[in-house]
């Protein structure tokens, strides 16, 4: 089991929502200032997804599903 709080900067915790058949993990994580962001994980490395919201579900295409609540 990995911390995923650990990997993700200003990460107060973290959620963890699907795996696809490749290990490719998708969730979203807090920040300090109470924003929600979706993040990647990839062999050992989690990646913010550059917006606020979150990821619900990835494929085995790599195909992620989620809300995108940063736009107005």
């Amino acid at each position: 089991m990995q911390n995923l709080s650990t990997l993700l900067s200003g990460s107060t915790n973290s959620v963890a929502r699907s795996i696809n058949s490749a290990g490719l993990i998708v969730g979203e994580y807090h920040t300090a200032n109470g924003h929600q962001r979706p993040f990647l994980y990839n062999n050992g490395v989690a990646q913010d997804l550059g917006f606020d919201g979150f990821a619900s579900d990835i494929n085995d295409a790599g195909v992620i599903v989620g809300v995108d609540r940063s736009a107005g």
